[in-house]
């Protein structure tokens, strides 16, 4: 069996090891916010390359896209997506919300998004170290506006050629203070996987047999 076979069959095990990194990136977005953070159970799918685009949105929809490198025992890749339109809604969320903003005005819209974006794969990476004890971490985020075609064009292009999947995590979120938490956001988390994690992954799936502590 292969390891595609071997992760899609075992794909609800996957979930729960990452249901936990968006535990953690509420925790984190918290902090960076100061603000009320609730994130919704997230949609979570291991996808041929071939599947990835069609199941965000139309290949032509602008998106404000964050790549970052993964490095440590393991390589990959990770995209933050967020709708063009609905990026600024969320720097307008940040600007109500980040200490200091109104005093910073060196801070960008590009950088809060990739702010975001790192706060969102250092939960999703840290929760991967947490079941498999892989050291990794992730490089300075690069924010790019392009169609979803565009940005993923050359990484999935990588993924068909090597025969791996992509993991594919549809986040809700709303920000908001006090009681009440507004603006729900949809944003997108795409893990790449290297031949090397895939196999990692696999390796941790076959000890789990079904189950993890």
């Amino acid at each position: 069996m292969s390891n595609n076979e071997i992760l899609a069959r075992n794909e609800d095990f996957l979930i729960e090891v990452f249901n936990v990194g968006m535990g953690n990136m509420a925790e984190a977005l918290e902090q960076l916010l100061s603000a009320r953070v609730n994130v919704k159970l997230p949609i979570i799918r291991l996808l041929l390359p071939t599947e990835v685009v069609s199941a965000i949105g139309s290949a032509t929809m602008p998106v404000a896209s964050v790549n970052m490198q993964i490095l440590g025992d393991v390589k990959g890749e990770l995209f933050y997506i967020v709708p063009n339109d609905k990026k600024g809604e969320l720097v307008m969320l940040a600007e109500g919300t980040i200490p200091g903003f109104i005093q910073n005005r060196d801070v960008s819209d590009s950088s809060i998004l990739e702010e975001i974006a790192n706060v969102s794969a250092g939960a999703l990476l840290t929760a991967i170290h947490k079941f498999t004890k892989l050291d990794l971490i992730q490089t300075i985020p690069v924010l790019s506006v392009d169609t979803l075609q565009s940005v993923l064009a050359e990484p999935l292009a990588s993924s068909i050629k090597d025969g791996t999947r992509v993991l594919l995590i549809v986040n809700e979120f709303s920000i908001g203070r006090g009681e009440q938490a507004e603006n729900v956001i949809r944003a997108y988390l795409l893990v790449v996987l290297s031949a090397e994690l895939e196999r990692k992954l696999t390796d941790l799936v076959n000890a789990a047999q079904g189950g993890f502590e």
